[in-house]
């Protein structure tokens, strides 16, 4: 009876073997792995990183190779130190959070009721210009995607003007001043070679 009852209370502290976490515990092969998944608080914050990193893949750029370069940090300085391992993704998490709250706050996708703008996102992949008469998607300026959300005559306009001032179609500033890059996948806040990434428009066209 006693070795039944230590049995019960045994898995009432131990968490179970493939609940765990943002990998799969049953395949755990390391100490590292070890710990998270058994570590009631270290289980819970790395099943809410992997959370948030399934949600930063949308909005945040480079999320997959900054995620790797955490990982490898992580494992150097914490090895199988539990105390280390909890506060260091305790502050990832932080710091997920608040990019995508940023990201969020920042998009095109949040209604803005009453406000047309110039330059929006019909759908992922793809920014248009009203006012410079242009749809974009991530190979460059489109005629076929200006036809489709500008209209007709926005792209016979478009057509005359890349046939007449043999319009590059791979580079070009939008009316609020961003410029996008379809040959380096990247938007920055100007033209200007030391001009800063655009997350929020590189996330649309090339994510």
């Amino acid at each position: 009876m006693k070795i039944k009852f230590f049995v019960i209370a045994l898995l009432t502290i131990i968490p179970f073997v493939g609940d765990a976490a943002s990998f799969n515990c049953s395949r755990a092969s390391t100490a590292i792995e070890e710990s998270i998944c058994y570590n009631h608080t270290l289980n819970r914050l790395d099943t809410e990183m992997g959370r948030l990193y399934r949600e930063a893949l949308y909005s945040i750029a480079d999320i997959r190779s900054r995620q790797r370069e955490w990982i490898n940090r992580r494992n150097r300085r914490c090895g199988a130190n539990e105390e280390c391992l909890i506060r260091m993704t305790r502050k990832r998490n932080e710091i997920l959070r608040r990019e995508i709250d940023e990201y969020q706050e920042d998009s095109y996708y949040q209604p803005k009721p009453r406000i047309r703008k110039n330059v929006f996102s019909p759908q992922q992949g793809i920014i248009c210009d009203r006012k410079s008469s242009f749809c974009a998607d991530s190979y460059g300026i489109s005629i076929a995607y200006t036809k489709r959300y500008l209209g007709n005559r926005a792209a016979k306009r478009l057509q005359r003007r890349i046939e007449r001032d043999r319009m590059d179609t791979k580079s070009y500033t939008l009316s609020n001043g961003i410029y996008c890059n379809s040959r380096r996948y990247r938007c920055y806040q100007s033209r200007y070679s030391d001009a800063q990434p655009n997350r929020k428009y590189t996330n649309i066209l090339f994510r």
